[in-house]
């Protein structure tokens, strides 16, 4: 695809700033950002907190720092 890895990284993380992780679960450890029906660089600023991050976090999110 020819894509530098900051557009790559848009890609990946900003997919998961919109929607939920599990519709069964309902709070914080079922999304990713505080509020999931904004797109915006907020999924990003949560993973910088990296410990202090309250929201879900997967093994990519993780490996993405």
């Amino acid at each position: 695809m020819d894509l530098a890895p900051e557009d790559l990284v848009a890609l990946i993380g900003g997919s998961q700033t919109v929607g939920f992780h599990s519709a069964h679960m309902k709070g914080p450890q079922s999304r990713w950002t505080k509020n999931p029906y904004v797109f915006d660089n907020t999924y990003f600023q949560m993973q910088l907190l990296r410990e202090e991050n309250m929201y879900y976090r997967n093994e990519h999110d993780i490996r993405l720092l």
